[in-house]
């Protein structure tokens, strides 16, 4: 899909389990294989509701393989990337940055399929 529209094979924002915020990462992985981006990545792509977890966050909320988790979202944030690619094709009728809006989120359950133990050489050492 990022392909299609001439994106990055990542998008990344944020999003919380309870009350802590965390980055959320959505990677086309075959993408980045064609590319040689984090050869050692060991999971299979995801099915629709999956999602993998660093092994802390699974410690720290107690959270196990297939156990459901609610990923809530700002969609102010999603809005706000949205527009400079919304604008690049309607110059006519451009939005601007909005401001954060009370409520603007979104819950989305997925069911754990895994624990990263480390990042597989797909995103950069945390020092």
């Amino acid at each position: 899909m990022a392909s299609e529209f001439n994106l990055a094979p990542r998008k990344i924002t944020q999003a919380s389990i309870g009350f802590e915020y965390g980055t959320l990462m959505l990677i086309d992985t075959d993408r980045e294989k064609d590319i040689y981006l984090g050869v050692g990545w060991p999971f299979e792509p995801l099915g629709l509701g999956q999602c993998l977890l660093a092994a802390e966050v699974g410690v720290l909320w107690n959270v196990h393989k297939n156990d459901v988790v609610n990923l809530t979202m700002d969609l102010t944030l999603q809005l706000n990337a949205m527009i400079g690619v919304y604008n690049k094709e309607n110059e006519f009728h451009p939005f601007k940055q909005i401001r954060p809006l009370k409520y603007a989120s979104v819950t989305v359950p997925c069911t754990v399929t895994d624990f990263m133990a480390s990042s597989y050489e797909k995103f950069p050492p945390s020092d």
